[in-house]
C-alpha cells in the first residue's frame, strides 16, 4: 500500500526513516553549518545529498524505490526543513549571545537590534563610564590647585 508521500509498505517506516532519521540528520547538519558560520545556501546542497541518503535507507532496508523523483524530493524537502530549523535556532543563539550588545532575540527564529537601556534624567544618576566634571580632580594632579597650575617639588640637589 503506497501513499502520496511515501512508497513504503507502512506509514510508520516513512515516519521513522524520513522524519525521524532524516530530520535528525538534517537538524544536525543545519546546526553544524551555523556553528561554522557558513552561509545559509549551504543548507540546500547538504539537504540534496542527505535526501539521497534517506532514499538509500528506504531502498536498502525496506525495498522501496531508490531515486524515484517524487519521493526523493519529498525526503529532501523534509531534510531541508529540519536543516533550516537547526540552522536558524543555532544562528539566533549565536547572534544573541556573542553580540548581545547589538542584538536581542525576536522569537525563536529571529533577532532584532538591541534597544539601548533607558537613561534616567535625574541629576543624581551617575554613569561610571562617562567622565563628570567632579571626577576630573581625582585623575589629574594638575587640577589640584584652584587656578589649574601644578606645583613642582624641587630638591635642593641642583
Amino acid at each position: 500500500m503506497e501513499g502520496i508521500l511515501y512508497d513504503d509498505s507502512s506509514v510508520y517506516i516513512f515516519l521513522l526513516v524520513s522524519v525521524v532519521i532524516g530530520g535528525a540528520a538534517g537538524f544536525s547538519t543545519g546546526r553544524a553549518i551555523a556553528l561554522t558560520w557558513r552561509p545559509g545556501w549551504h543548507l540546500i546542497a547538504s539537504a540534496l545529498v542527505l535526501g539521497v541518503a534517506v532514499r538509500f535507507i528506504h531502498h536498502a532496508l525496506f525495498g522501496a524505490s531508490f531515486l524515484l523523483s517524487h519521493y526523493y524530493f519529498i525526503d529532501a524537502f523534509l531534510v531541508l526543513i529540519a536543516a533550516f530549523t537547526g540552522f536558524r535556532l543555532t544562528r539566533v543563539k549565536q547572534m544573541t549571545t556573542r553580540y548581545r550588545w547589538l542584538y536581542e532575540a525576536a522569537g525563536r527564529f529571529g533577532w532584532k537590534p538591541a534597544t539601548p537601556p533607558a537613561r534616567s534624567s535625574s541629576p543624581t544618576s551617575h554613569d561610571p563610564l562617562t567622565p563628570q566634571a567632579s571626577d576630573h580632580h581625582k585623575h589629574c594632579p594638575s587640577s589640584s590647585r584652584p587656578n589649574g597650575s601644578a606645583t613642582i617639588a624641587t630638591t635642593g640637589l641642583g
